[in-house]
């Protein structure tokens, strides 16, 4: 599963799943603030990226727990309906953020910054 091959490669970077969970609440928090004032385009793809690092963090934290709950299933089907490490890793997502003036590179969450591993 490529899920688990991102975070076999974070972990050999040294970054535990708790640093990456941190790391993007960070980010999360920074991104909530600058929807208060952002343009209406802005605005949406400021939300478009804070949910995507939220569905991320979420199949990363729980990726590997086998007792689920329904709720959080379908959850994790929907989000892999859209995967979101695939909206970081696309080519446009650095056109958006300079759209909207933020560094891709700051957004984009660790371990996602090299060439996607095969599904």
């Amino acid at each position: 599963m490529a899920l688990q091959t991102w975070r076999r490669a974070d972990n050999e970077e040294g970054m535990s799943l708790r640093d990456l969970e941190a790391m993007a609440e960070v980010q999360r928090e920074a991104l909530a603030r600058d929807l208060e004032n952002a343009e209406p385009c802005t605005s949406l793809w400021l939300a478009v990226i804070h949910r995507a690092l939220q569905d991320l963090a979420f199949l990363r934290q729980k990726a590997e727990n086998e007792q689920l709950k329904p709720h959080e299933r379908k959850r994790i089907e929907r989000i892999r309906e859209y995967d979101p490490a695939a909206f970081f890793l696309d080519p446009w997502f650095r056109e958006i953020c300079d759209h909207i003036g933020v560094s891709a590179d700051a957004v984009r969450p660790g371990g996602l910054s090299r060439t996607r591993p095969p599904a």
